[in-house]
């Protein structure tokens, strides 16, 4: 059988986190999250588009956001539910800060923590985080929708 470079970087990006230390620290969500995390690394994609919807208790709305070199340039709200302003999105705004909102879910030990990430370059595109399973109103997501790299 015949192994593309990307499931060889996968394989030795799964073997050398399972050859740490620490097996501790990379166990469940954090290694799932590390595994993507690396994925995106590798494919080194700074010019991007995406769709990113909120959900939460108190929250729930979308926004077209552009990312060059980086940084965030264009953040629109999208038409279809409820309108939130751009400024809602300053933690949602580029892959990285997806990212960081799934590493403060882990560290902080949140009660359920559901993850998918895509395939391809390892984007988070549907979380769910429910901090404290018996607390009403803590829990909250986001989805990525129309992910494009430029």
């Amino acid at each position: 059988m015949k192994l593309s470079r990307l499931n060889v970087l996968a394989a030795a990006s799964v073997a050398l986190l399972a050859a740490c230390s620490d097996p501790a620290g990379i166990t469940g969500e954090r290694f799932e999250l590390e595994r993507a995390r690396h994925l995106w690394e590798d494919r080194a994609v700074a010019d991007y588009d995406m769709t990113v919807w909120l959900t939460g208790a108190w929250v729930t709305g979308g926004a077209e956001i552009q990312v060059r070199g980086g940084v965030p340039v264009s953040v629109q709200p999208v038409s279809e539910g409820n309108r939130l302003p751009p400024e809602a999105f300053r933690d949602y705004d580029t892959v990285e800060e997806l990212f960081g909102v799934l590493r403060h879910a882990v560290d902080e030990g949140a009660d359920r923590i559901d993850a998918e990430f895509d395939a391809r370059y390892g984007v988070p595109v549907d979380v769910y985080v429910d901090y404290r399973e018996t607390w009403a109103d803590d829990e909250h997501g986001f989805t990525v929708e129309a992910f494009e790299s430029r």
